[in-house]
């Protein structure tokens, strides 16, 4: 079993990018939680306007968001990691 597993291990500096990536999605994500989603209410007809105003802004951020995650996806098949067995 232990030879099993260490043979599946990966050097973790093979994920450092991937570390990195990860950090920054956070921080995107709680960008845009926090100045876009829980900001405004679409119910509320004085913040219709701000989501509309901010769009275009925070659908650059989400694809910033997308592309950061396909580039961790790629290090992780790369590595040869799925989350799924």
């Amino acid at each position: 079993m232990n030879d099993q597993r260490s043979n599946q291990m990966i050097d973790k500096d093979e994920l450092t990018e991937s570390a990195v990536l990860l950090d920054s999605v956070m921080y995107l994500m709680q960008e845009l939680t926090e100045n876009y989603f829980t900001k405004f209410n679409p119910n509320k007809s004085k913040d219709t306007f701000g989501i509309a105003w901010e769009f275009e802004r925070y659908r650059a951020v989400t694809q910033a968001i997308y592309e950061l995650l396909f580039r961790i996806q790629k290090d992780f098949e790369k590595n040869n990691i799925t989350p799924y067995n």
